[in-house]
């Protein structure tokens, strides 16, 4: 999963949480609620540094020797 399909999940589940919420009154269950969102935008932002961490932004060197040895433009 890419950065962009995160990005547009988290953007997606919001609109719905919302949606979903719009119509609760309940101040107890509203706690509930922002209790559950704010633990989900912890997991987001967990998954966010593990894919930041092995997300690849460079290639491979073993990509540019092979490119390199083969006579190949880039």
């Amino acid at each position: 999963m890419t950065a962009c399909c995160c990005c547009r999940y988290v953007r997606r589940r919001a609109r719905e949480g919302f949606h979903e919420a719009a119509a609760v009154k309940d101040a107890s269950e509203l706690a509930k609620l922002w209790e559950a969102a704010q633990q989900q935008l912890a997991v987001v932002r967990r998954q966010s540094v593990v894919y930041g961490l092995y997300s690849r932004r460079h290639k491979h060197a073993m990509v540019g020797a092979e490119v390199g040895r083969l006579g190949l433009s880039d």
